[in-house]
C-alpha cells in the first residue's frame, strides 16, 4: 500500500508540474491602448488559459529610439533600505521616468541587497550570493550604455590576489555577515560605498580598508592599503574606496597584509548564455530570474530549478507575474500579470513564457512577482495588487525618456546677450528665467506688474495672455528681417465677446487677435461669446496660442511634430504642442511631461514667447530691435 500510494503521489505531482498544452493558451487580446510619446505604448491585456481561466495584465512597449531608455532604478542611494515601486515612480517621474516595473528579487536580510551581481554605471555593486545565500547562476539583465539589452544567466566570482600568495575566495560584496556556526567558518566579505558609510564588522574580525576601489564588472581592481585592524563594531567605508572583513576561521585570509600593500581584487563574471564580453560593456545590471525565454523559444524548466525556483513553490503555481523581454527588433518588454483575484487568475511560468513567446519574444527573464508585482505609468500605478497594500521592493526597472534637443545658431538669436540691457527688475534675479524676461523687456513685449517688478511667479490670464501677443505681433510687424515680412494685425475692431469690458486694457488686443483668428470664446463651461479674460490660462491653451500667432504672422503653419509628450496624449492641443516641441519652442515641465492642465506663470511664460521669437528670428521673419 505504502508503494502505491507513492506512485499516485508522484504521478499526480507530475500531473500538477507539468506545462500547459502547447496550443491551449490564447494569444494576448489587447482591451485598451495609449500612446505616451513616439516609441512608447502602454496597453493592457487579457488572456484566457488552458483551463479556460482569464488572466489580465499591463505590457508597455519600448521602441528603440535614442530617446528612450530602459535602466534599473534602486529604492534608495545605498544598498539598504525599499520603497514601493510607485514610490520610485514619482520620485523618478520629474527626471522623465514615464513607465515602471518591480525589479528583481532581494536579500531581506541584506535590507535590500539584489540577489545575484548587480551593477550601476559599469560598476559591480552586489554579487554573487543568491537569495538562496550560495553563488549560482541566474536570469539577468544587462543594459549597455547604447541600450542594448544582454540576458543571459550569470554568475560572478571575486577573489583576493596578493603578491607571492594563492588566491583567496571572497564569498560575497556588500551583504550582512553571517552567523558564525559551530565549525567556525566565517566568511570574508568585501564592501563598498554602496554599502552606505559603515559596515558593522563581528567580533574578533579582521578588517583591512583599502583606498581607491573601484570593481568593474570583468576584470581587476588594484587597491592600496591604508590600515588593518582586528575590531568589532561599525568600520567606516572611505569614499571611492572599499572595506574587507573576514571573520570567523575566513579571517586567516587576510594574514600577513601590511599597510601600504597592493591588492587586487579579481572580478570574473561568468554567464552560461553568451560570452563574457558581452557583458563588459553592461553599464547597467540587474538580476531576477528565471530566464523563461532564449532565441524565442521557452528555457527548459529544469534551468528555472538550477536557478533556484522549484516547480511546487514558484514555478507550477498561478501567481502575479512580472517579466522583461526583448523582441527580434530590439524592441523591449515590460509585463506585469495580475493575480489571486477574480479578475485575473494570475499565471504559471509556463504560462508567462508562452505569453512572453506570444508578444514575439527573442529573450526574456521572469522578475519578481506575488505581491511584488507593479506597474506604474506616469507615475500611477495600472496593475491591481494581490495584497491588500503595495509591497515595498529594493528595485525597479525604468522606462527613461531623454528628450531630443535643439540647436540653434547663434547668429540668428533673437536675444544676443551683448545687446539686451539689464530690465530693471529688482524681483528676477534669483528666478530661471531672468534672461528671457530681460529680453521681452527689451522688446517691450512686457512692462512689468510695476516699473521695478515682473513678479515671475504670477498666473496669466487669458486677457493678459492676449496683451502679450498682441505686443509680440507688433513687433514682428515693425520689424521684418531678411526674409518675408510677417503679417500685422488687423486694426482695432468693436468688442467680440460679452465678457471682455470696452475699457479694459486687453480689450484691444483681444479683439484685434480674435478678428485674426488667433482666439476664441468658449473655453470649459463657457459659451463661444464669452472669452473668460480673468480665467488662468493653461500651458495647452497657451501652446494652441503661439501655434497659431506663428502660422499667421509666417502665413505658414509650423510642420507637425513628433509626440514628445505623455501627458497631452487625446487632448485638444496635442497637434499643437507637438508643433511647438519640434520647432523648440515647448519645453516640457519635465522630460516627456508637459503639464497641460497646469496654469502659466509668467517667467515660463516668457521664456516660451522668448523661443518663438528665436524660430521667427531664425526663419528670417522679424529682427531685434534697433
Amino acid at each position: 500500500m505504502k508503494h502505491c500510494a507513492a506512485v499516485i503521489v508522484l504521478t499526480l505531482a507530475s500531473v500538477l508540474l507539468a506545462p500547459a498544452p502547447a496550443d491551449a493558451q490564447t494569444r494576448p487580446r489587447t482591451t485598451s491602448r495609449e500612446v505616451l510619446v513616439d516609441g512608447l505604448r502602454h496597453t493592457t491585456f487579457t488572456v484566457t488559459l488552458d483551463d479556460g481561466a482569464v488572466a489580465s495584465g499591463n505590457l508597455v512597449r519600448v521602441t528603440r529610439r535614442p530617446t528612450l531608455r530602459v535602466e534599473p532604478v534602486h529604492a534608495n542611494d545605498t544598498i539598504a533600505g525599499t520603497r514601493p515601486t510607485s514610490a520610485m515612480a514619482k520620485a523618478e517621474l520629474p527626471r522623465g521616468s514615464l513607465a515602471m516595473i518591480n525589479g528583481g528579487f532581494w536579500l531581506p536580510a541584506a535590507g535590500g541587497k539584489p540577489h545575484g551581481v548587480a551593477a550601476t554605471d559599469r560598476e559591480l555593486f552586489t554579487g554573487p550570493k543568491t537569495q538562496w545565500g550560495k553563488p549560482g547562476h541566474r536570469g539577468t539583465l544587462g543594459i549597455r550604455s547604447d541600450g542594448d539589452a544582454v540576458f543571459s544567466r550569470l554568475r560572478g566570482r571575486l577573489r583576493l590576489v596578493r603578491s607571492g600568495q594563492d588566491p583567496v575566495i571572497i564569498n560575497d560584496l556588500n551583504y550582512v555577515p553571517l552567523k558564525v556556526g559551530g565549525s567556525g567558518a566565517g566568511e570574508l566579505l568585501a564592501y563598498t560605498p554602496a554599502w552606505g558609510p559603515t559596515v558593522s564588522a563581528p567580533k574578533g574580525s579582521r578588517v583591512v580598508v583599502l583606498d581607491q576601489l573601484t570593481l568593474p564588472l570583468l576584470g581587476t581592481a588594484t587597491a592600496t592599503v591604508s590600515a588593518v585592524k582586528t575590531t568589532s563594531g561599525e568600520v567606516a567605508i572611505p569614499e571611492g574606496g572599499g572595506v574587507l572583513v573576514g571573520y570567523g576561521r575566513a579571517a586567516a585570509r587576510l594574514d600577513g597584509i601590511a599597510v601600504g600593500d597592493t591588492v587586487d581584487v579579481e572580478v570574473d563574471v561568468a554567464p552560461l548564455d553568451v560570452t563574457a564580453d558581452a557583458w563588459v560593456s553592461s553599464a547597467d545590471v540587474l538580476p531576477g530570474g528565471p530566464l523563461i525565454v532564449r532565441d524565442g523559444r521557452m528555457t527548459p524548466p529544469d534551468d528555472w530549478v538550477a536557478e533556484g525556483f522549484s516547480h511546487d513553490r514558484h514555478n507550477a503555481p498561478r501567481h502575479p507575474r512580472t517579466a522583461v523581454a526583448e523582441t527580434g527588433d530590439g524592441t523591449m518588454l515590460l509585463v506585469t500579470v495580475d493575480g489571486r483575484q477574480s479578475h485575473s487568475a494570475g499565471m504559471t511560468m509556463w504560462e508567462l513564457a508562452r505569453l512572453l513567446v506570444d508578444l514575439d519574444a527573442v529573450h526574456g527573464l521572469s522578475l519578481d512577482g506575488g505581491g511584488s508585482t507593479t506597474m506604474t505609468v506616469l507615475g500611477r500605478v495600472r496593475n491591481r495588487f494581490s495584497d491588500p497594500t503595495e509591497r515595498p521592493v529594493a528595485n525597479a526597472l525604468a522606462v527613461r525618456y531623454l528628450p531630443p534637443t535643439t540647436v540653434r545658431d547663434p547668429a540668428t538669436t533673437a536675444c544676443p546677450a551683448a545687446r539686451v540691457p539689464a530690465p530693471g527688475f529688482t524681483d528676477i534675479a534669483d528666478s530661471s528665467h531672468r534672461e528671457t524676461i530681460a529680453c521681452l523687456a527689451w522688446y517691450g513685449i512686457t512692462r512689468g506688474t510695476a516699473p521695478s517688478t515682473y513678479t515671475p511667479a504670477q498666473l496669466v490670464t487669458r486677457a493678459q495672455m492676449a496683451s502679450f501677443l498682441a505686443r509680440l505681433i507688433d513687433h514682428v510687424a515693425g520689424h521684418p528681417g531678411s526674409g518675408k515680412a510677417g503679417r500685422a494685425l488687423p486694426a482695432s475692431s468693436s468688442a467680440s465677446f460679452n465678457d471682455v469690458a470696452a475699457d479694459s486694457p486687453h480689450a484691444p488686443a483681444v479683439s484685434r487677435l480674435a478678428a485674426a483668428g488667433i482666439l476664441s470664446g468658449g473655453p470649459g463651461d463657457l459659451p463661444a461669446t464669452s472669452f473668460g479674460p480673468h480665467r488662468i490660462i493653461t500651458r495647452a491653451q497657451m501652446a494652441a496660442l503661439l501655434d497659431r500667432t506663428v502660422a499667421y504672422v509666417r502665413q505658414r503653419e509650423l510642420p507637425d511634430g513628433g509626440n514628445v509628450f505623455a501627458d497631452d496624449a487625446g487632448t485638444t492641443h496635442e497637434p499643437a504642442i507637438n508643433r511647438l516641441a519640434e520647432a523648440g519652442i515647448a519645453q516640457g515641465r519635465s522630460p516627456g511631461l508637459f503639464g497641460p492642465r497646469r496654469g502659466v506663470r509668467r517667467g515660463a511664460m516668457a521664456s516660451f514667447l522668448q523661443r518663438t521669437m528665436e524660430v521667427l528670428a531664425a526663419g528670417g521673419t522679424t529682427r531685434p530691435p534697433g
